[in-house]
């Protein structure tokens, strides 16, 4: 006599209640990989979206300015900026510390920048090569770095009126980077008359003069005589083209052109002529 086995252990049973549990294990799987997709999707690409949204223009090299002998007065170099997507961020206090470090920027500032909550800010523009490696070296994820285009000008003060300087985003703001800003921007060089040598020269002999007699200003050109070419134009107080932090009203005025001065002796032919055309002087009169 054969006994009828328990109702767990019936082979059908066993089968179907196998069936269930793999049936279960498929459905959790599949709603734990879903979640975990959609998780990490909304990580990722948030992560890229600042990224993929924040383009740079992509610009033409500025072309340079040469003096008349060839030798470079102003060039672009390829140069690193810093920015920062603030809301991904967590340890805005420590990292505000350690970036006031680096880039000797306020450190408030760089604090309220970093706890806007905003996708994207920019730190500072034009980084250098040092402090790129120590923002590296931080390890923190939500800093980016952007390729942009920085103006160096080699002779700093000398001849900064004459040839002027852009700002942040390679547009001319004074002298010829400013009245040849279209050539320059399509990567169009420009040679001047003056001679940076002399520049030089003439530069340091109006400084010697005006120490002497103690005054607030001066200038000084020279021209060539033959064509009319301006060889060396002086003014000062001037500028250093490379700092933003030296300009100042009083230094960014180019005394050369911008000053108001008296007639002087330059107003003599005009009474001469009127003495003609009034009758009262001629050309056979002794003074």
């Amino acid at each position: 006599m054969i006994k009828n086995k328990p109702f767990l252990f019936d082979s059908d049973s066993l089968k179907n209640f196998h069936k269930r549990i793999f049936l279960s294990i498929l459905i959790f799987l599949f709603f734990f990989f879903s979640v975990f997709y959609r998780i990490s999707f909304i990580s990722i690409s948030s992560y890229f979206d600042v990224t993929s949204q924040i383009k740079l223009p992509k610009k033409e090299i500025r072309g340079n300015i040469y003096d008349r002998n060839g030798i470079v007065l102003a060039a672009t170099i390829n140069s690193k900026s810093l920015s920062a997507r603030p809301y991904l961020i967590n340890n805005v206090d420590v990292l505000s510390k350690q970036l006031f470090e680096i880039l000797d920027i306020d450190e408030e500032t760089i604090n309220n920048k970093l706890s806007s909550n905003k996708k994207f800010v920019w730190l500072k523009r034009n980084i250098t090569p040092f402090e790129q490696q120590k923002i590296i070296d931080l390890g923190e994820i939500n800093l980016e770095f952007h390729n942009e285009k920085k103006r160096i000008y080699p002779f700093k003060n000398t001849a900064s009126h004459l040839v002027g300087f852009v700002n942040i985003d390679q547009i001319g703001q004074r002298g010829i980077e400013r009245y040849f800003n279209k050539s320059l921007s399509n990567s169009k060089d420009i040679t001047l008359s003056i001679d940076i040598n002399l520049q030089q020269s003439i530069t340091n002999n109006l400084l010697e003069t005006i120490n002497y007699y103690k005054a607030e200003s001066g200038l000084a050109i020279v021209l060539d005589i033959s064509n009319g070419e301006v060889l060396s134009s002086v003014s000062y107080p001037d500028f250093n083209p490379n700092n933003n932090q030296s300009f100042n009203e009083i230094n960014l005025i180019n005394r050369v052109i911008q000053s108001n001065y008296e007639m002087g002796s330059t107003f003599k032919p005009l009474t001469v002529v009127n003495g003609y055309d009034y009758g009262i002087i001629n050309p056979n009169m002794v003074f």
